[in-house]
């Protein structure tokens, strides 16, 4: 069950009236368009995720929520929360082009282009691994013992993925059923009345 439905950015509308305003000769309209693709290609891959979660059959209910903000230890927000009675997911959705590589120490994620254009960018492994500290001190100071798990998501293949780190769970749209499948349930942490 959808508990909170994929919705777009809300930036993305501010960000296309601001470009439609700006002559073609300010030097950072080219900036703005290329945050406004980049926004639009994260909601485009999270909505393709969304699309994978609603045909989803479990013997138990599960809730999909998109783009959910919390404030827990900081504000944190998650491109899917998966949330059963049993367990807990966090998805956090790349839709990125090239060659990704995963690395460590520094954490950064670096994408080649076909072209051969690098670009670094931020690791999204710390980012979940904090996102599931916070969920999970959450919960514990609540009295809830709930498990919960994490997973990348790449939902194209346009993605190369050249992973360099086995801390964390790299997943295709394709493999996202059956790794939901595949979590252990045991007792219920969390009533069903959730």
């Amino acid at each position: 069950m959808i508990g909170k439905a994929f919705s777009e950015t809300h930036y993305l509308d501010a960000l296309d009236r601001m470009i439609r305003r700006l002559s073609t000769l300010n030097p950072k309209r080219e900036a703005l368009i290329d945050e406004y693709n980049r926004i639009q290609a994260g909601d485009f891959g999270e909505k393709v995720v969304i699309e994978v979660l609603e045909q989803l059959q479990l013997p138990y209910h599960f809730y999909v929520f998109h783009n959910l903000s919390l404030l827990l230890e900081t504000r944190v927000q998650f491109d899917v929360l998966f949330l059963t009675a049993h367990y807990i997911i966090i998805l956090e959705v790349k839709n990125i082009k090239g060659t990704v590589v995963l690395r460590q120490n520094p954490s950064q994620l670096v994408r080649t282009l076909p072209n051969g254009e690098v670009n670094v960018f931020n690791s999204p492994e710390p980012q979940l691994e904090e996102y599931m500290y916070q969920l999970k001190s959450f919960f514990l100071n609540k009295g809830l013992n709930i498990p919960i798990y994490g997973a990348i998501v790449f939902p194209f293949t346009s993605s190369f993925i050249e992973q360099n780190s086995n801390k964390t769970t790299i997943l295709r749209k394709n493999e996202l059923k059956s790794f939901i499948r595949n979590i252990p349930v045991s007792t219920e942490s969390i009533t069903d009345n959730i």
